[in-house]
């Protein structure tokens, strides 16, 4: 009966170790394949960060353009005073002073479209910031497990020796 519960416990300890090592086998293509996609979220994040650096500097410059557009308008209000005498040039700066506001409000509407990208993808950057913690961690766990997993087939290795 002893020599019948040995070879049953053999087997057992037999089968627990091939599914010990099939599970480590499958944590580890699953440590892997975590493994790449945070090295793809990580090359996403570094692109949204590359195109939010674009996006930051066309704003600095639609924002140059629009205090140029304000400094020019206001030079046009001096330049409107002074020529108050004569009518034909009064038309001529009026002209210039209307395609002026509308360049301004252009502009205006161009920084607040490149302020709303800017904001998106500053979105998108923390969102993909918070899927590669997120990764990590999962990361993390799954390398706990497999530690378990090793010890546990050490000590069932060792059980079974003894």
């Amino acid at each position: 009966m002893l020599r019948a519960e040995i070879a049953r416990l053999k087997a057992e300890i037999d089968l627990m170790q091939t599914e010990h090592s099939d599970e480590v086998r499958k944590l580890l293509e699953k440590i892997q394949d975590l493994q790449q996609e945070l090295k793809e979220s990580r090359l996403i994040s570094e692109d949204a960060a590359n195109e939010v650096m674009k996006i930051k500097k066309q704003a600095a410059a639609a924002e140059q353009q629009a205090e140029s557009a304000v400094k020019a308008q206001s030079l046009l209000v001096d330049v409107e005073k002074r020529a108050l005498s004569n009518e034909e040039m009064y038309k001529k700066l009026k002209e210039k002073h209307l395609a002026l506001v509308k360049d301004h409000a252009g502009l205006l509407r161009k920084n607040a479209d490149t302020r709303k990208q800017a904001d998106s993808l500053q979105q998108s950057a923390g969102d993909f910031e918070g899927e590669k913690l997120r990764l990590i961690s999962d990361l993390e766990r799954l390398e706990s497990q497999v530690e378990i997993e090793k010890s546990n087939l050490k000590d069932a290795e060792k059980r079974r020796k003894e």
